[in-house]
């Protein structure tokens, strides 16, 4: 699947069998793209015990899923957000600034924390497609509508 969107994918395996796997019954597979201009976007899937996937199954739900991270914009994936968030709240004020694309729940649940614990209060920008002009069309569009721009304004 994305050999056919990307001239440049690299795979590396590790894998492990018997004894060396653990007590690990099953398998997953980590994604990760990294652009041209720095951003950094990761899936992970892995089999649970009482469904049986077929590897070819999980790689392409995957693939679909990391395809679906590159579309939401920003420069890191969704899981890394709320970390990103946290740490930015630890800095000294008006020092960080991220582009994240639509906040996960969870992001959205740790800024709340971030403003009930430590009195951090985010500056949160909507995107504009011409705000961006390394974006493409296809990514404008998507950025547009779901990316923001991200800095602690102020804490209390």
């Amino acid at each position: 699947m994305l050999l056919k969107l990307l001239p440049d994918v690299h795979v590396y395996t590790d894998t492990y069998r018997g004894a060396e796997a653990g007590a690990s019954p099953g398998y997953g597979v980590t994604l990760t793209a990294h652009t041209t201009s720095g951003c950094c976007y990761t899936v992970q899937r892995a089999t649970s015990t009482g469904t049986p996937e077929l590897p070819e199954d999980m790689g392409a739900d995957a693939a679909a899923a990391l395809l679906q991270e590159i579309r939401r914009g920003g420069c890191i994936d969704t899981n890394t957000q709320s970390l990103i968030l946290t740490l930015m709240a630890l800095c000294p004020e008006d020092v960080s600034r991220v582009r994240l694309g639509a906040l996960s729940p969870s992001a959205i649940a740790t800024l709340q924390l971030l403003r009930q614990m430590f009195g951090v209060v985010f500056k949160l920008t909507a995107e504009t497609p011409d705000s961006s002009a390394a974006a493409s069309a296809a990514s404008a569009a998507a950025a547009a509508a779901a990316a923001a721009a991200v800095k602690p304004a102020k804490k209390r």
